[in-house]
């Protein structure tokens, strides 16, 4: 996109964007700090040391009564907790819970079922208990099913909504289904001693391209998959597959900030991209408060934690309980607790972002300017260095710049070979020695600290844009500083490639929060357009140039450059008019004004979407005014398409003109005049649809074909008519589950766009079917799943059709 001037941008947003992140977090919107906690991690243990602590605790669930329930320890059954004491966990039938071989190994809770692993080393079944019917295991209702699990390690979770994943050999194995645990109706008549069951427990897929490694533990929520793998060599791996797109990202389970971890044993998922790993405790630690570690993905270069601690009371067990929600359970020595963030957070003080070999078209291009959308609250700043160079700065010296950057000192503003060489000598062990590559580079093409950043009133430059933070409805502001080189006699910044390090700094209770950077060029220089040559540059832009007084023209240049700054979005906005008049891209404030320009109104409390939508269509709707693709049309615009969805049907009544009587010698379901060339009769069976009677014949000429009669049939056609003339002419039906809100808005519309000699009825149907389908038997015309069963209401369920008595899905009955 290119400006008015013909300036063009670069963006620099997400992590795709930046080469180079040191102390700074993506949180998939925007970057901050990184956190810096004084984690009370457990102490490392060793790889057997872990196995074993593992291998000595039981995996536990907590159902949504808050229920627990755990293994037995010789992997016999499943006991729950009744008051003080563990008892075993029984079928329908009293029968305590059992594996069909070997012993129960690992199990998951989700959707009100207990999915259950039981394994003898060589044979591994999955077996599946639901906790409202309770049916008793493997039976042909409810059989187990049989699996090879990885012989690596052993890993199962299961969703909110019942979907089982296991892992086994080739992959993760998703399984769906069930024993019954509603009445069913049978689909055919045939003589069964059981009705079979529409939905059994079957595998349903297989994802076979996951991360190797030695699988320790996995979790899985509404959007991510995670696996946390021991690897034979290196740091345990955590990888995280994006359950929509299928992708996998993997990290090494090491702090990029370079906090120790220890090794872990167990992995829970958290919201807002946040992933929570347990690592065992000591023995002479489990009483004593303890850090869960919590973290999100850096993808291959490691995890960064937090900002905030969570904190554990105790530990009993180094694993997660499996919970059939959002929340995350750890085992504590008093029992399950919530694992809960403490509200003060902790960031790093230092953070940079470094963005190298930004291209330019031109090889003497003149970088002009640079804007940032961020917040910066108080005690926190963000500057940026840039240098313009011909070659490229070699990659394994950008993080060591960068690095050094971090650390220049205040009254430094050029960084050449001498400054970075003193820079690390004045901060060993912190920043590396400046290898000679580095050293070359800086000498030819130095980095220069840019003015400190000059807060904006626009929301964007970019015409009419409402900005990034107030797309994401989070504070912030527009920033903008020329680029420029420290000192020279001509200090414009030219080159084909651009380097550009962003630093962010706090106080250690704020992080400045950065969510994209853009960077223009070329310059339009107001002094060369519109200036006679008198007054042009006449010295060459040269990094050995170090003159401590800028030339007058290149004073006038930047001089001028400020006042482009003011003048170049106005007139991008005057460039952009014709945005303000197409309804899908006009600022929302514009919405009412562009309306009455079209001679209509929105109403102000329509949501932004269905304004837009109605002012686009405000021509055709003008057009087709009071008729039947008018109505249609106003009604599927205020109703956020629901006519197009089919959840409203407008209806003129004489399309469903039918009749009871019946004329012999006429096949009433086939086409012709009295069937109006295609709509049938549906009478069917004598006695019941079926009538033969005389009576009822000038019905059915004024219904079908009244310009057939003649005499006084003619007359009582025409008394007939007019007899029902004022009745229904319109018939709109709004079904479906949301019927009762679309009605009102359908009635408005009606009484708007319908011609005032038409009447018209609003029929409301909470489930949606299929219109014009005969009704035959055993055809099911309804478009949606039959509902769930309701909660018990007293005076308002029926019981068998809205609302069902069942037992709620907890361990303990």
């Amino acid at each position: 996109m290119r400006d008015v001037n013909g300036s063009s941008f670069i963006l620099l947003a997400g992590p795709e964007d930046w080469t180079v992140s040191q102390g700074m977090a993506w949180s998939g919107c925007a970057w901050s700090l990184a956190g810096q906690q004084t984690w009370r991690l457990p102490p490392a243990m060793t790889a057997a040391g872990a196995a074993a602590a593992l291998a000595n605790s039981q995996p536990f669930v907590v159902d949504e009564f808050g229920g627990v329930a755990r293994i037995k320890a010789d992997g016999s059954g499943v006991e729950s907790l009744d008051g003080g004491a563990w008892v075993p966990v029984t079928d329908l039938d009293e029968t305590p819970l059992a594996p069909k071989t070997g012993r129960f190994v690992d199990m998951a809770l989700g959707g009100g079922r207990l999915a259950l692993l039981a394994s003898d080393g060589t044979t591994s079944f999955l077996q599946l208990f639901d906790l409202r019917g309770r049916w008793t295991l493997d039976t042909p209702a409810n059989p187990s099913i049989p699996l090879t699990l990885d012989p690596t390690g052993t890993g199962m979770a299961t969703g909110a909504d019942g979907t089982i994943y296991v892992l086994i050999q080739g992959g993760v194995a998703l399984f769906q289904g069930g024993p019954r645990n509603e009445f069913i109706a049978i689909d055919d008549i045939r003589f069964l001693p059981e009705a079979p069951n529409p939905d059994p427990l079957r595998q349903t897929r297989l994802i076979g391209n996951r991360p190797g490694g030695a699988a320790v533990g996995m979790a899985v929520d509404a959007d991510r998959l995670a696996i946390l793998s021991n690897q034979p060599s290196g740091p345990q791996t955590l990888a995280l597959l994006d359950l929509s797109t299928g992708l996998w990202t993997t990290a090494p389970v090491t702090a990029v900030d370079g906090t120790p971890l220890p090794l872990m044993t167990g992995v829970a998922l958290l919201p807002d991209a946040l992933i929570a790993l347990m690592a065992p405790a000591a023995a002479a630690d489990k009483g004593s408060p303890l850090d869960c570690a919590v973290v999100t993905l850096a993808p291959t270069r490691g995890v960064v934690l937090a900002p905030n601690r969570y904190p554990m009371l105790n530990q009993d067990a180094p694993r997660f309980a499996s919970v059939p929600g959002p929340d995350v359970w750890y085992s504590g020595t008093d029992g399950p607790r919530p694992l809960l963030p403490l509200p003060y957070p902790a960031y790093l003080t230092l953070g940079a972002l470094g963005a190298f070999s930004l291209l330019a078209d031109d090889p003497d291009q003149i970088w002009h300017r640079l804007y940032a959308e961020a917040y910066l609250p108080p005690g926190t700043a963000l500057s940026v260095w840039a240098r313009a160079a011909e070659m490229p700065l070699a990659a394994s010296d950008q993080s060591v710049l960068t690095t050094a950057l971090q650390h220049a000192p205040t009254t430094v503003t050029r960084v050449d070979a001498d400054a970075a060489r003193a820079i690390a000598q004045a901060n060993p062990g912190v920043v590396p020695t400046i290898p000679a590559t580095l050293m070359a580079s800086l000498t030819l093409a130095p980095f220069h600290r840019q003015p400190a950043l000059a807060a904006s009133d626009l929301a964007s430059e970019l015409p009419f844009h409402p900005g990034l933070s107030a797309q994401a409805g989070m504070p912030g502001q527009l920033y903008e500083a020329l680029l420029q080189r420290t000192g020279g006699a001509n200090r414009r910044l030219v080159g084909k490639r651009l380097d550009v390090v962003a630093i962010g700094t706090g106080d250690g209770r704020h992080s400045p929060c950065l969510r994209a950077l853009r960077v223009y060029g070329p310059r339009f220089c107001y002094q060369d357009q519109y200036l006679p040559a008198l007054f042009h540059q006449t010295e060459f832009a040269d990094e050995t140039d170090q003159a401590p007084q800028a030339t007058p023209a290149d004073f006038r240049e930047r001089l001028l450059a400020n006042l482009e700054g003011l003048l170049t979005p106005i007139e991008n906005r005057v460039a952009a008019a014709e945005y303000l008049v197409d309804p899908y891209a006009a600022p929302p404030a514009t919405l009412p004004w562009l309306a009455s320009y079209l001679g209509r109104t929105v109403d102000p409390g329509w949501p932004e979407a269905r304004q837009r939508r109605a002012i686009a269509a405000a021509g055709q709707l003008l057009r087709q005014r009071g008729t039947y693709p008018g109505v249609c049309l106003a009604v599927d615009i205020v109703t956020d398409g629901a006519v197009g969805r089919g959840e409203v049907v407008l209806l003129e009544t004489h399309r469903l003109r039918r009749t009871n009587a019946t004329i012999l010698g006429i096949a009433l379901s086939g086409r012709n005049t009295l069937t109006q060339f295609g709509v049938p009769s549906g009478n069917s069976i004598i006695g019941d649809t079926l009538v033969l009677s005389a009576e009822r014949a000038v019905e059915v000429l004024a219904l079908l074909a009244p310009d057939a009669a003649t005499g006084a049939d003619a007359q009582a056609v025409a008394d007939f008519l007019d007899e029902y003339a004022d009745n229904v002419q319109v018939v709109a039906i709004v079904q479906g589950p949301s019927a009762a809100m679309l009605a009102p808005a359908v009635s408005s519309v009606l009484r708007t766009e319908l011609p005032a000699q038409l009447r018209y009825e609003v029929v409301i149907n909470p489930h949606r079917f299929i219109l014009g389908l005969s009704p035959l038997l055993d055809v099911d015309t309804f478009l949606d799943p039959a509902d769930p069963p309701t909660p018990l209401t007293l005076n308002t369920s029926t019981l068998g059709r809205d609302a069902l008595v069942r037992d709620p899905p907890a361990l303990r009955q």
